[in-house]
């Protein structure tokens, strides 16, 4: 992780991952920033597969000044770095109760504290949800995640317990947005959803060209840019 002054004065913040090889930062939604300019970053597997927990599977937190303050991983970390089941494929989430939220690739779903991660094994809750690649959308205490086998509605309420809501079909599971009560999502192959966020169900779709599984619709004003194997799409919002 590297920070910079937007003027371009004065030295570079850094961060680094203490393990010997791997353990990138690289889940594409990038830090989560909390009110006191805390970073939140999910770190992927790294080479320890034994031994002491060397800060990969992993959310960490940072100060301002990139240092590090705490971190969470699962109990199972050395295992799910051997067998590439971490939690670097998607953003952490930060929750208006003060919660995060953490996915990958196990299928497991974390809940921890945001100004407690807990160290090893330290959540407040663990549940299969689901395998998840890219950045999840948030509205409240409700999280709308990047499945692999279509877009996942959950609840994560204040005790740290998630209950499962609705799911889209599973060819509809890239990274969503949410804008008012309607969630944007891509099909990789070449389709804008817009979803219904109480319940799921498509309002409109439309046909693009196609996307990688990591690209997250922009809104700006009343317009929708995707980034696009081939381009950037603009799509203007009905009125």
């Amino acid at each position: 992780m590297i920070g910079s002054r937007t003027d371009g004065q004065g030295k570079l913040l850094v961060y680094q991952v203490p393990t010997n090889r791997e353990g990138g930062i690289w889940a594409p939604p990038g830090p989560v920033i909390d009110a006191d300019q805390k970073l939140y970053v999910a770190v992927g597997n790294g080479e320890s597969t034994s031994g002491d927990w060397d800060h990969t599977d992993s959310v960490l937190r940072l100060s301002p000044e990139l240092e590090l303050e705490e971190g969470f991983a699962p109990q199972q970390w050395a295992q799910d770095n051997s067998t590439d089941a971490d939690l670097g494929s998607m953003s952490p989430v930060l929750l208006s109760n003060g919660l995060i939220f953490s996915a990958g690739k196990s299928g497991q779903g974390y809940v921890v504290r945001a100004h407690a991660l807990g160290g090893v094994g330290g959540q407040l809750n663990e549940q299969t949800v689901c395998r998840s690649f890219g950045g999840a959308a948030t509205d409240g205490s409700q999280v709308f995640l990047p499945c692999v086998d279509g877009v996942q509605q959950i609840t994560v309420n204040t005790d740290g317990s998630i209950t499962p809501g609705w799911k889209a079909p599973s060819q509809i599971n890239g990274s969503p947005i949410i804008a008012g009560h309607t969630v944007y999502t891509l099909a990789p192959q070449g389709t804008l959803y817009a979803l219904n966020s109480a319940n799921g169900s498509t309002r409109a779709s439309l046909a693009i060209d196609a996307t990688t599984r990591f690209a997250t619709p922009t809104i700006s004003g009343q317009q929708i840019f995707i980034g696009t194997t081939t381009g950037i799409t603009s799509i203007n919002l009905a009125a």
